[in-house]
């Protein structure tokens, strides 16, 4: 093993068993009976679209660049898509969140200035009242710039936010009206 690396159950077992060899931990593994053992399917091809205009190309000298702004420069563009990715337990909602708080506060992240504004932030994970706004408060974030979705509804009966049409379009109008710095969606 390489000291500070991270190994997972599969690379301990190719390391130890199978000298780091991960095709044959692989195929020693699924013949023990482990794995998905369902046969190889080619995908099925896309139809052509009749209506579907011509794609064109071009080089890459030929494309108009234009200027982006940044929420955290050379991470987050502001206006597009941003991925936190990784595998469960290595901290993905820590980090949105931290982000949250660096907005909340227009604070700093790792030296970068982060430009202050309010934020909104929708957990399938955890409950707003006993671990998003705790650790928010930990953090400490600026509890009046962050939008959350209520776990009750009208009714106040218990209901979770569902990114559905209507879901989809009750965020749409509430970013429209606070205009967020940034959305978070923590799946």
């Amino acid at each position: 093993f390489e000291a500070d690396a991270t190994y997972t159950k599969f690379c301990a077992y190719a390391t130890l068993e199978h000298a780091g060899n991960m095709v044959e931990a692989a195929r020693s593994l699924g013949g023990q009976g482990y794995g998905d053992r369902r046969p190889y399917a080619p995908p099925t091809p896309v139809e052509d679209n009749p209506d579907r205009a011509g794609q064109r190309w071009l080089r890459a000298s030929q494309v108009k660049v234009e200027k982006i702004d940044w929420l955290w420069p050379l991470y987050i563009p502001i206006g597009e898509v941003t991925m936190i990715v990784g595998n469960p337990g290595d901290g993905k909602s820590t980090i949105a969140q931290a982000i949250v708080t660096a907005v909340t506060r227009g604070s700093t992240l790792f030296g970068d200035e982060i430009p202050q504004g309010c934020a909104v932030f929708l957990s399938a994970e955890q409950s707003v009242k006993s671990v998003t706004v705790p650790r928010f408060n930990d953090m400490g974030a600026d509890l009046d710039q962050i939008i959350l979705p209520d776990e009750v509804n009208e009714m106040d009966e218990p209901v979770p936010f569902v990114l559905d049409k209507s879901g989809v379009d009750e965020l749409r109008g509430m970013c429209l009206a606070e205009r967020p710095k940034v959305v978070v969606i923590d799946t």
